[in-house]
């Protein structure tokens, strides 16, 4: 049906494509590095833009901002991917923004904590489950 599958062969298409499928190890791996650039980034804009007396300045909060649309970019992209090797559409993987966007904004409540258990299960699911065998709706096997 799709023929052959074809690798990632540049960082923009490792991370920021919405087609074909990801197999579970790539997306682990990926994810995983995802978070360690999100942590050393994070790190290093509080090291260079954090005042003692008011905390982080406002440039630091421009580029903390940055990085973290940054990684929603990247997360929904692998997410989708992900999806789309257990033949499901972007519908979660859309989900999972809005309900991390709803939990930041609320902070502290029952309702950040309960989306917040929803993202984790969700995730849990995509590192877990295994994809579909062979080609289907998204394109050929990944591991064919």
């Amino acid at each position: 049906m799709y023929g052959e599958y074809q690798k990632d062969g540049t960082w923009k298409e490792m991370f920021l494509r919405t087609d074909g499928r990801l197999n579970r190890k790539r997306y682990i791996k990926r994810t995983l590095l995802l978070c360690a650039v999100a942590i050393v980034a994070a790190v290093i804009t509080a090291l260079l833009f954090t005042d003692a007396e008011t905390g982080l300045t406002v440039a630091g909060s421009v580029v903390l901002l940055a990085v973290i649309l940054g990684v929603y970019v990247v997360s929904f992209c692998l997410n989708v991917r992900r999806l789309h090797d257990l033949n499901m559409n972007k519908d979660l993987a859309v989900a999972i923004i809005v309900t991390s966007v709803i939990a930041t904004l609320s902070e502290g409540s029952l309702i950040s904590d309960l989306l917040s258990l929803f993202n984790f299960g969700v995730g849990i699911f995509l590192m877990a489950k295994c994809g579909t065998t062979g080609d289907n709706d998204y394109g050929a096997d990944p591991l064919g």
